[in-house]
């Protein structure tokens, strides 16, 4: 831990310190090891349990005798088994983003620390420079859904419901007739722009 801070908005000091702790099994620490519940059968665990050995003369090779055994009988009927962690990523979050992402918070870390115009300026034209990479990756994976999906009504309307109950904000789907009526005004809008873009054009 560092000296304290003097502050000067407050009367009080501020402690700088490091704490260092473990990272979380995703991020390249020990997997977390379990017992598939669906493996656990109490008639299996009461047979493997039958022919026991003879109990030892002192009550601590009882104890052992016991655990030893019962360790035995669940590990042979239901294992450990290291954990799959799965983390549900957006599909449009690809390989690029998440390098564009641990690149903007490197760079939001020194700006942090050394709290400059210089690594202000470079933190902020990255973030934009993120944010249009987000955008351009949304659009296009969206863009390529609706049109696989243009001769599947059922999984078009999936998709258009996932862009348009989005978290935070109403779900337009409680009102089942304003959203179609909003969906129809639509695509009436663009059959029309579509026509008047194929008219040609005469002049005089």
């Amino acid at each position: 831990m560092s000296p304290s801070i003097k502050v000067p908005w407050s009367d009080h000091y501020a402690l700088k310190a490091r704490i260092d702790f473990p990272p979380p099994p995703c991020l390249g620490g020990e997997p977390i090891w379990a017992r598939p519940q669906r493996l656990m059968d109490p008639d299996r665990f009461r047979q493997a349990l039958r022919d026991l050995a003879p109990p030892g003369d002192s009550l601590t090779e009882l104890v052992e005798g016991w655990n030893t055994q019962l360790l035995a009988a669940i590990d042979e009927i239901a294992p450990k088994r290291p954990l799959r962690l799965r983390r549900n990523r957006a599909p449009w979050f690809t390989e690029e983003l998440r390098k564009m992402k641990r690149d903007l918070r490197r760079l939001e870390r020194v700006w942090r620390g050394a709290r400059d115009g210089a690594s202000r300026t470079s933190y902020r034209v990255f973030m934009k420079t993120y944010e249009m990479a987000v955008k351009a990756a949304k659009k296009s994976y969206f863009s390529a859904s609706i049109a696989s999906a243009s001769s599947r009504p059922a999984q078009l309307f999936s998709i258009i419901r996932s862009l348009t109950s989005l978290e935070g904000q109403p779900n337009l789907n409680n009102n089942l007739t304003h959203s179609c009526e909003a969906f129809a005004s639509f695509l009436r809008r663009r059959s029309c722009c579509s026509a008047m873009t194929s008219l040609p054009i005469w002049i005089q």
